[in-house]
């Protein structure tokens, strides 16, 4: 038996964009951005929407000048290495504690009458000090995951 889905590409605006920050361990800012690029809806059951995204999470990272001398002798990471590194510790890689949640990272939008709310999630946060990113810091990867959810709009 196969299922017909017939999805709805809704165009949407934006209602609000709350840029987030965390504070690390080494005293690190890491701001993040959350933006909505692609909604498609293809029903609702009792449980709400049933929808997918897609959404481009901003990540920089605002590392202090004690950090970034750290890796002052180190040369500077070519594009696309970053990615061919292992998150593992043989690789240089350490896990940093997230010392605060400074601001949640959220944005909204409206259509249809609609709302749709996405809330970014960071999980775990690591550095590298035998890599330098552009702006002069260590390395740093981020997970994260996006929390979204659909709502009738209120105010239209």
């Amino acid at each position: 038996m196969t299922v017909d889905i017939r999805a709805t590409q809704p165009d949407f605006k934006l209602v609000s964009e709350e840029c987030g920050s965390i504070t690390l361990e080494d005293g690190s800012v890491i701001e993040t951005r959350v933006i909505l690029c692609d909604l498609s809806i293809w029903g609702k059951d009792l449980l709400g929407y049933q929808f997918a995204v897609s959404t481009v999470v901003a990540i920089r990272v605002k590392a202090l000048q004690k950090v970034k001398s750290l890796v002052k002798d180190v040369p500077l990471s070519q594009p696309g290495i970053q990615i061919q590194i292992p998150l593992t510790e043989e690789a240089g890689y350490e896990k940093m504690k997230i010392k605060k949640v400074d601001k949640p990272t959220t944005s909204s939008y409206s259509f249809d009458g609609k709302k749709i709310h996405n809330e970014l999630q960071i999980h775990a946060v690591v550095r590298n000090l035998n890599a330098k990113a552009p702006s002069g810091a260590p390395l740093y990867h981020v997970r994260w995951s996006v929390n979204s959810e659909i709502e009738e709009d209120s105010d239209s």
